[in-house]
């Protein structure tokens, strides 16, 4: 299809890994969808413009914590949890933390333009992003409930326990749940192909589907550069 911006999107036969969804989160998360990017990118430590434009829409975002609860997408992926023994106030999904400081008016985490392109999405659809370095993600990547008792070390943070978590893991080891991204596959400066995501545990993006593609293509082609696309919905 053709967007306003004049690229074309297109399902090509790159090489990339593709996105499995188990029967099981199936079952405890039947709305779940999942929109991915796959792109060539050049990271940067920083871009002024955009960093300015992240500012402004978090400026111009009110909302109270107590409505955060309310949100459609934070009550469903709640109820997932849930479903899955973990309590949400305990385990709290990455969009509800991010909710939560527009709320408390706790400044921004300024990490690298790629991280910062995701937090402008997360804030402006209310829909989390989540992006990844394909280079330490070892193929097909399936989103499960993990059975065991594990945990993985989250970015910058201590380990987290994982056990009943909805995971993605690839051939390798859990890198992702909705609480928290593993350290191993998370975006660097020297990230060269990234997967980006827009993940639902409530509604079909379907029907809002050419707003949230411009948006990528305008934020991702204008600050990273990016090329030799693939987009697929799971």
């Amino acid at each position: 299809m053709n967007l306003n911006n004049g690229i074309e999107w297109w399902v090509n036969e790159l090489k990339s890994p593709k996105i499995i969804i188990s029967d099981e989160i199936r079952k405890v998360a039947p709305n779940l969808v999942i929109w991915a990017i796959y792109a060539d990118v050049i990271v940067e430590k920083r871009n002024e413009e955009l960093w300015l434009r992240l500012n402004e829409l978090w400026d111009n975002i009110k909302i109270r914590v107590e409505e955060i609860v309310e949100q459609p997408n934070i009550v469903s992926i709640r109820e997932t949890y849930l479903k899955c023994w973990k309590k949400p106030a305990k385990y709290r999904w990455s969009a509800e933390a991010l909710l939560r400081r527009v709320a408390q008016w706790k400044w921004l985490y300024q990490i690298n333009t790629v991280v910062d392109i995701n937090n402008y999405l997360s804030l402006n659809t209310l829909v989390p992003a989540w992006s990844y370095d394909l280079t330490n993600i070892d193929w097909d990547i399936t989103i499960w409930i993990w059975k065991t008792w594990e945990s993985y070390k989250w970015i910058w943070k201590d380990i987290i326990n994982i056990e009943n978590l909805p995971v993605f893991s690839d051939n390798k080891w859990p890198f992702w749940s909705p609480t928290s991204d593993s350290e191993r596959a998370m975006i660097t400066w020297n990230t060269k192909r990234m997967l980006i995501m827009l993940i639902s545990f409530w509604w079909n993006l379907d029907w809002n589907l050419r707003k949230y593609l411009e948006e990528w293509s305008e934020l991702i082609s204008t600050y990273a550069s990016w090329k030799n696309i693939e987009i697929k919905q799971y």
